[in-house]
C-alpha cells in the first residue's frame, strides 16, 4: 500500500524475501500520449515505431466501481455511464500508427480510437498487463458530440453526425494478452460505432472474459457500425473468471460485418462465475444481425460452440465452418487452423 500523502509503502514480504531487493513503480498518469486534432484539422501521419509505453494509473473514482459490460461503468443503471479512460489517445487523427511497440502494465484501457479517428494502424504491438480493454475503436471521448454515454441502456449512436465514427481503422498482428487484470468485465479488443474496421491476424489470449467484442447496441437499429472484419484471429484461454461471454462476442446490426477463419477454443467456465448463462466460442448477443460467418475453427468450449441470444442464425449469413471438433478428430480442419 502506498500512502500518497505521507510517501510511505507498506510491503508485506513472503518468507524469506528481501523486499530492498524489489523494485517497486508508481505511476503518476492516467495518459502517456494523446494525439488530439480536430474537426477539419486532423493529426496526420504520427507514427511511433518501436517503443515501449508503461505504467500508467487509475485512481478508483469515489463512488466506486459497477463494472456493466467493456469498461463502462457507473453506479446504478439509471444514473451516468462512464467509461474506461485511454492510455494512448487518438481523436481526429488520420493515416497514424504504432508499430512494434508494447503497452504495459496500465491500470484504465490501453490504445484508443475516438470521434473523427481515420484509417490508422497498430501492427505488431504487445498489450498487456493491462487494467481494462486492452485496444479499443471507437472509445466515446471528447470530441463534437461527444459528450459522455449518459444513456441507460448504452443504446444511442455514439457518434453523430456519422462523419464523427471512426472508420478503416486496422488492428493487425498483435499480441493482446492479461488485459482485465484489475476491472474484470473488460476484452482484449473492442470495436463499437465504427466502420470498416479490420482486426486480423492477433494473437488473443489469458484473459478473465472476452476476447475480441464488436458493437454495442442491444437492438437491429442502425448505427455507424458496420463492415468490420474479424479475420484470422487466434483466441483462446478466455472467460477464466465471468460468464455471459466468449472468444467474440457481438452486438446489434452491424451490416457488411465478417467472421473468417478465426481460431477460437479453450473457452472456459469458472467455479467463481454466477448464473446459467454459458460461455462460447462466439456469443451473437441482442439484435447482431448481419455477419458473414465462415471458415471459423471452433472447440474446447465450456458451453455451446455458437449461442443466439435475442437474434437466431437466419439473421446472419454461413459459409463453411468446423464446431466442435477438436485437433485430435479426422474431421479437424489442420490446415486451415495453421
Amino acid at each position: 500500500h502506498l500512502d500518497r500523502r505521507t510517501g510511505i509503502l507498506t510491503y508485506k514480504a513472503a518468507p524469506g524475501e528481501n523486499p530492498n531487493a524489489r523494485r517497486f513503480v508508481a505511476p503518476r498518469l492516467e495518459q502517456l500520449l494523446v494525439a488530439a486534432g480536430r474537426s477539419g484539422a486532423p493529426v496526420r501521419n504520427l507514427r511511433f515505431e518501436g517503443l515501449t509505453f508503461e505504467y500508467a494509473e487509475w485512481p478508483l473514482p469515489a463512488f466506486g466501481y459497477m463494472g456493466i459490460q467493456a469498461g463502462h461503468y457507473g453506479t446504478i443503471m439509471q444514473e451516468q455511464i462512464h467509461v474506461l479512460p485511454l492510455t494512448l489517445a487518438y481523436i481526429y487523427a488520420e493515416g497514424c500508427s504504432l508499430e512494434r511497440c508494447r503497452i504495459l502494465r496500465v491500470g484504465a484501457c490501453g490504445i484508443g480510437f475516438e470521434a473523427g479517428c481515420r484509417d490508422n494502424h497498430v501492427v505488431g504491438c504487445e498489450v498487456a498487463d493491462i487494467g481494462g480493454n486492452g485496444i479499443m475503436v471507437g472509445w466515446r471521448g471528447k470530441g463534437v458530440g461527444m459528450e459522455g454515454i449518459g444513456n441507460p441502456n448504452l443504446s444511442a449512436d455514439w457518434h453523430k453526425p456519422e462523419i464523427e465514427a471512426p472508420r478503416g481503422n486496422v488492428i493487425m498482428n498483435n499480441y493482446v494478452h492479461r488485459c482485465g487484470a484489475i476491472n474484470h468485465g473488460t476484452v482484449g479488443i473492442f470495436v463499437a460505432f465504427s466502420a470498416d474496421t479490420r482486426i486480423t491476424h492477433n494473437l488473443v489470449t489469458d484473459l478473465p472474459y472476452t476476447g475480441i467484442s464488436a458493437g454495442f447496441r442491444w437492438n437491429q437499429t442502425p448505427t455507424s457500425q458496420r463492415t468490420c472484419l474479424i479475420e484470422r484471429n487466434h483466441v483462446f484461454d478466455v472467460m477464466q473468471m465471468l460468464a455471459d461471454g466468449g472468444a467474440i462476442y457481438t452486438l446489434g446490426l452491424q451490416p457488411g460485418t465478417v467472421l473468417r477463419g478465426n481460431l477460437l477454443h479453450t473457452v472456459h467456465r469458472s467455479a467463481y462465475a454466477h448464473g446459467g448463462a454459458p460461455n462460447n466460442g462466439v456469443f451473437f448477443d441482442e439484435g447482431s444481425t448481419g455477419c458473414l460467418v465462415e471458415d471459423n475453427i471452433i472447440y474446447d468450449t465450456s458451453g455451446e460452440p455458437i449461442r443466439f441470444h435475442k437474434t437466431q442464425r437466419e439473421n446472419l449469413e454461413w459459409g463453411e465452418n468446423s464446431f466442435g471438433a477438436p485437433p485430435d478428430d479426422p474431421a479437424f480442419p489442420t490446415t486451415i487452423a495453421q
